[in-house]
């Protein structure tokens, strides 16, 4: 995504997701979700319903890149949470 871009809605399809922005609608694989601060995750209520294989990882959980999928990974955040 791009810096300064508000998200509106996002949806699954059968490749991934579709994103929807207030620029325009994007096509991506994986959606990573990154709210809370201080060290407390505020998980949104849909995490719960977001397909089993689909790996979540708090900021504060986070200890390295060995826990991650071999594959491409998505970073949201800000502050220490998107660094």
């Amino acid at each position: 995504m791009r810096p300064h871009t508000t998200i509106v809605g996002v949806a699954p399809t059968g490749s991934g997701f579709q994103v929807d922005t207030d620029d325009s609608p994007r096509r991506c694989r994986a959606v990573v979700v990154a709210t809370g601060m201080e060290g407390e995750p505020r998980l949104p209520a849909l995490a719960p319903e977001l397909p089993g294989h689909l790996q979540q990882v708090a900021a504060s959980g986070y200890r390295g890149p060995g826990q991650l999928a071999p594959e491409a990974v998505l970073v949201v955040g800000a502050a220490a949470s998107g660094v």
